[in-house]
């Protein structure tokens, strides 16, 4: 057999086994596909079906519901109310993409005489208030039922032990006719953050809320103070004593470097 011949016989065959590796691997991969966190079952290093391990989503049982620890009625005005509900997400570094809440109020006869819903996200790691303001009523409220039902929970880029936002300082200025609260919040990122809501709730000397209020920070440079200022024109019906102030940021919206 000449040189030119043992040549060819060498190309063909490296030609063969080349379509071999290829037909084996195309086979394998329609017949035995590797795992992804979209094929609807719990392989590779999931823990469940399309959850935790490398995937986005988290497994149910590895999650932690959000709860409702309080919730109260404050009158502003004549038959008007604001609604605060105090709510515990306890997730660290995961969190649903929306959660909706039913705030219903009830009469002294369990009639339910104002309901109103809503969408928000939340903060991980934290506690804070869901609040909505400005209510009118024709009945006299006895009691607020507060529910939350959430969807699924997914990663975050954001690790919840770390505080985005500090709050330097806070004080209540309470006049006869308007009164004000005070608070200095600082960026603690070298990142611009965006649509940050800031929620306050009042206290007095028995704990009781007597006053709730909300703004929206359209940016706050990294490193950023600002001072934020909220504002009643009618008195509150207990003398406040105690200022709590609450950043609200969306994880999922977070681009930090």
């Amino acid at each position: 057999m000449d040189w030119a011949t043992r040549r060819k016989i060498t190309y063909a065959v490296a030609i063969i086994i080349l379509i071999v590796v290829y037909s084996l691997y195309h086979y394998r991969s329609v017949i035995s596909p590797a795992p992804t966190c979209f094929d609807g079952k719990a392989n590779g290093l999931e823990s469940g079906v399309d959850c935790g391990g490398p995937c986005s989503l988290i497994c149910q049982n590895d999650t932690k519901p959000l709860t409702v620890e309080w919730s109260s009625f404050i009158k502003t005005e004549p038959n008007t109310y604001d609604l605060v509900a105090y709510v515990s997400n306890k997730n660290i570094n995961s969190d649903p993409m929306s959660t909706t809440y039913n705030f219903s109020l009830v009469n002294k006869s369990g009639v339910v005489i104002y309901e109103g819903k809503g969408e928000i996200v939340a903060p991980i790691n934290s506690s804070f208030p869901i609040i909505l303001q400005n209510i009118h009523l024709e009945n006299i409220p006895s009691k607020l039922i507060v529910s939350l039902s959430s969807g699924q929970f997914f990663k975050t880029k954001l690790d919840g032990n770390k505080k985005l936002i500090n709050i330097n300082s806070s004080k209540i200025e309470e006049g006869k006719d308007i009164s004000r609260a005070y608070a200095t919040i600082v960026n603690n990122t070298l990142d611009t953050l965006l649509n940050v809501k800031v929620d306050v709730v009042l206290f007095d000397e028995n704990k009781n809320v007597v006053g709730v209020g909300e703004t929206f920070i359209e940016k706050l440079e990294g490193e950023e103070s600002r001072e934020i200022i909220w504002t009643w024109n009618t008195p509150f019906e207990s003398k406040p004593l105690t200022i709590e102030v609450y950043p609200i940021i969306n994880p999922f919206t977070l681009n930090l470097k």
